[in-house]
């Protein structure tokens, strides 16, 4: 969400993809510290719940309620996300149009 907020927010073709740029590289490298945490600094996190090794695990009635809304949930985003492509195909028709508009 932060990175396509930081997308809408700039205005400048070149500054948007840089700074997008920046921005997905700096996140895809949190995402291994964000997951490894709960293991390395156990004072500050719970044990794992899910592939926390032995003795970890959800109670079975948890896990089918976890996998209904994890599904509902990566259909949402999916939905989500089309709508997202859709707008911005249509800002670039725009955008070209704008360009063409300007040229006459």
């Amino acid at each position: 969400m932060a990175y396509l907020l930081l997308r809408s927010m700039l205005e400048e073709p070149d500054k948007r993809a840089l700074f997008s740029a920046l921005f997905g590289i700096f996140a895809f490298l949190d995402v291994p510290l964000v997951y490894f945490s709960i293991r390395w600094w156990r004072t500050q996190h719970p044990q794992p719940v899910i592939l926390g090794g032995p003795g970890s695990g959800l109670d079975p009635r948890m896990r089918i309620s976890y996998l209904l809304v994890w599904t509902a949930f990566t259909g949402l985003l999916i939905l989500l996300l089309n709508g997202r492509y859709k707008l911005e195909a249509m800002r670039a028709s725009v955008e070209e149009l704008r360009r063409e508009a300007e040229v006459r």
